[in-house]
């Protein structure tokens, strides 16, 4: 199970982070987060059952918190739920 294609993190200094992605287009996502942990939540759309082969792209930015970004991808299909890949930058 992966909903998640290409994705990259970048930055111009030390605290801001742009996160770029790509997800099949019959897919969606929301931002959440968790004590220090940014979740990008990633399922398919209602109705749906198998991801499209055809991705989109996405930006989310972030600000560091206590000189840290931990961001995770947590992608849900079919029930079962996997939380790859898994960043921390510090």
């Amino acid at each position: 199970m992966a909903l998640l294609g290409h994705y990259s993190v970048s930055s111009d200094d030390s605290l801001t982070f742009t996160v770029d992605f790509e997800i099949p287009i019959n897919c969606n996502y929301n931002l959440t987060a968790v004590g220090k942990i940014n979740y990008i939540n990633i399922q398919l759309n209602s109705g749906q059952t198998i991801p499209s082969p055809t991705f989109t792209g996405y930006t989310e930015d972030y600000i560091t918190t206590d000189g840290c970004l931990n961001v995770q991808f947590k992608q849900t299909q079919g029930g079962g739920t996997i939380i790859k890949p898994k960043y921390s930058i510090t």
